[in-house]
């Protein structure tokens, strides 16, 4: 392949690939970058490592490999927690309080789908958004998960085209038509009739998610669209006994799992999948797989897999249980 080739493909996503392709071509023939991060440090040197490493210059194509300290975790899902960590922190700020005003330092301002950059004279001159361009651009090489929220307007600049071009965001498919068709509404241009609006309203109260309005038509499509790619990629087990008390068993932890997923709000699903997967960019398939001898989930990031104990009391347990253990993508990797 042609070192332009890529930008003759029409498909945005075909020609990340191509371009991502292109640019690891020789990968293989180069040193490992390696970087260790320290699990037992606090937040904020966890941040300073990171703004560290990505000042440095690089040969970002080399193939990457990351050691959590204090952490046995090894492999390509490692890799993927780092970067979840690292574009948590672009999005969400940092813990270092460099503005000095008690508080966390963002990169970038404003209400979700329209961020702008800060114009913090901390975040200009520490470089930080040479930083930051550096965790995006190394995270798409990695196939990690890229930046979201930015506003509309910034993309024409961002690809050097005239500022009266508008980005087309474009939406996955989604398996599942009820959910689809009702994307597809709210996408829509149309005023909706009463009964459309009760129908979004069900759907929407069905998963805790907020109620319709005209100014968050399209990020409540968003997020139900986010819930029901999730639950249809699940690749749900077999029972592999014939005893009737581990067949109940399976049944209860599965049926468990469903109404956690049923029941969570978007910030709680977006939680589960980096805890599943390692990030949160949703791949394919997403497994499941009922161990009697678990007190709490863990998850196999390389296999997709999500092992969710088999005995739980009620559902009421469950739940605690399981928050605990997605809430441990923030200090661990994955278990607790």
């Amino acid at each position: 392949m042609s070192s332009e080739e890529w930008k003759l493909e029409p498909d945005v996503n075909t020609a990340a690939k191509m371009f991502r392709t292109h640019m690891l071509r020789d990968a293989d023939q180069k040193p490992t970058l390696v970087l260790t991060l320290d699990m037992h440090s606090t937040e904020e040197d966890r941040e300073r490592a990171m703004i560290s490493f990505y000042k440095q210059t690089n040969d970002w194509t080399r193939p990457f490999e990351v050691r959590l300290k204090g952490d046995p975790a090894i492999g390509d899902g490692v890799r993927k927690h780092f970067f979840s960590f690292c574009l948590r922190k672009i999005q969400s700020g940092l813990h270092l309080d460099l503005d000095n005003i008690g508080g966390k330092t963002l990169l970038f301002i404003g209400e979700a789908d329209h961020l702008v950059p800060s114009t913090s004279l901390p975040v200009l001159h520490g470089d930080l958004f040479r930083v930051a361009g550096r965790i995006i651009g190394h995270s798409f090489l990695n196939e990690g998960p890229l930046l979201t929220g930015m506003g509309k307007f910034l993309f024409p600049l961002l690809a050097n085209k005239d500022a009266g071009e508008d980005a087309v965001l474009q939406i996955k498919d989604c398996p599942d038509t009820d959910v689809t068709d009702m994307v597809c509404l709210l996408e829509s241009q149309t005023v909706l009739t009463t009964e459309q609006i009760e129908q979004v309203n069900n759907l929407a109260l069905s998963w805790d998610l907020p109620t319709f309005t005209e100014d968050n038509r399209r990020l409540l499509s968003t997020q139900i669209l986010h819930h029901g790619m999730i639950t249809e990629r699940i690749i749900w087990p077999e029972p592999d006994s014939d005893e009737n008390d581990d067949i109940e068993d399976y049944c209860s932890a599965a049926a468990y799992l469903r109404q956690y997923i049923s029941s969570a709000s978007s910030s709680q699903l977006r939680e589960l999948v980096e805890f599943w997967t390692g990030w949160t960019v949703l791949p394919d398939e997403l497994h499941v797989s009922v161990d009697k001898d678990l007190m709490f989930p863990v998850a196999s990031t390389c296999f997709m897999t999500l092992k969710i104990p088999a005995k739980c009391r009620s559902y009421a347990e469950f739940f605690q249980n399981i928050s605990a253990a997605v809430s441990s993508t923030e200090c661990g990797f994955g278990r607790v």
